[in-house]
């Protein structure tokens, strides 16, 4: 299948999805996430995205990276370049509809990763390689890219319900793998099925 017959079937799939479903399964996903980056210390900044209605919600680990007191960030849509860049996200940020109406702070306070840090990625599929199919823009593979380099070591986790697992997703060179693919089913490990990329 191409990138975008799997993204017509997913997408198709989540229109179907019920408000309890996705909030029961998502508890799961995010209990699972939440122990991974427990696991990760010292932890430098946990990037996570500010989850829409039929995607894996990330709310639990919002309120949880605040309560801990690990530095969070969300991406946010930097007019000037035209890309996606990293702010500072705590409590007290209003939000506002930004590209593709995703949410994002109304006033960015424009940030950068360090250390050891954790990058929550949303998608519309991914594969047991690590593979990912976002929306088609590129946009979170652009961000990807400037994050993860020099000393800052970025754990890409990338979330999704189990029906967004697909045999193969159709890799292209500006593509980013994900290092962990958390569902409500399981933990998948690409390291492991690293060979078939």
């Amino acid at each position: 299948m191409t990138k975008e017959e799997i993204r017509e079937r997913i997408r198709r799939q989540r229109q179907q999805l019920d408000s309890v479903w996705v909030e029961r399964q998502s508890t799961v996903i995010q209990r699972t996430l939440l122990e991974t980056i427990e696991a990760m210390t010292p932890i430098g900044g946990v990037c996570n995205y500010l989850s829409g209605s039929r995607e894996a919600q990330t709310d639990v680990v919002t309120r949880e990276c605040w309560a801990r007191g690990w530095p969070l960030y969300v991406p946010a849509f930097y007019k000037e370049t035209g890309q996606y860049r990293l702010a500072e996200f705590d409590k007290n940020d209003r939000l506002e509809s930004g590209l593709f109406g995703i949410a994002q702070p109304v006033e960015p306070r424009w940030a950068s990763l360090s250390g050891n840090s954790v990058i929550v990625v949303p998608g519309v599929a991914f594969d047991c390689f690590g593979g990912r199919i976002g929306h088609g823009g590129g946009h979170y593979d652009r961000l990807l890219t400037e994050l993860d380099h020099g000393s800052v070591h970025a754990l890409k986790i990338g979330l999704a319900f189990e029906f967004q697992i697909v045999s193969k997703v159709p890799m292209d060179e500006a593509d980013v793998y994900m290092d962990v693919v958390i569902t409500d089913k399981r933990k998948i490990n690409p390291a492991l099925s690293s060979e078939s990329r």
